[in-house]
């Protein structure tokens, strides 16, 4: 019975991470922007705080350009410093954000790696032994399978599926 649970589980596992894939990269993408962001915004007041002020361009009857220069007093600049130290402070915590979701990353190209390789090793025993089991589900999933264009995510996938019905149909057999 643990065979069952075991393999039931994996599948689960299996077909979750197949599918966390556009997570991931979403999140790996959020994160990488906003730490760029940060670290301009790091070096803009950087910056400020290294010129001691700041130059505004307006315009005068909104087409004569005009440039204002703000000069930096010490409450300002102890202000600017304090706000490098929040964004610095920031940036640590979404590294360690952004370098969990790179790790979670190279877990996922590496499980599929493995799949694929399994996948493409085993393919065509595997849908050759499924293509004996009369059950309605797996007949459809395989003739659906078959329709359609696949590349490896939709292969590998279906792989899985089948891998999963032939097992379910040995466990139960008995």
């Amino acid at each position: 019975m643990k065979k069952i649970e075991s393999t039931k589980e994996e599948s689960i596992a299996l077909s979750a991470l197949l599918e966390s894939k556009p997570q991931i990269d979403q999140k790996m993408k959020y994160y990488k922007g906003v730490l760029e962001a940060n670290n301009s915004l790091y070096n803009t007041i950087q910056e400020r705080i290294e010129t001691g002020g700041t130059i505004k361009k307006s315009y005068i009857l909104g087409f004569i350009p005009v440039k204002t220069k703000y000069i930096l007093d010490s409450l300002d600049i102890a202000r600017l410093e304090i706000e490098l130290h929040e964004i610095e402070d920031k940036a640590f915590n979404l590294g360690q954000y952004y370098k969990g979701w790179i790790n979670r990353n190279n877990e996922y190209n590496k499980k599929v790696d493995e799949i694929t390789r399994e996948c493409n090793a085993n393919f065509d025993s595997v849908l050759k032994e499924a293509k004996t089991i009369t059950h309605f589900r797996v007949q459809n999933t395989i003739s659906e399978y078959k329709n359609e264009n696949n590349d490896q995510d939709m292969k590998n996938g279906f792989y899985l599926t089948i891998k999963q019905e032939i097992n379910n149909r040995d466990v139960h057999k008995k």
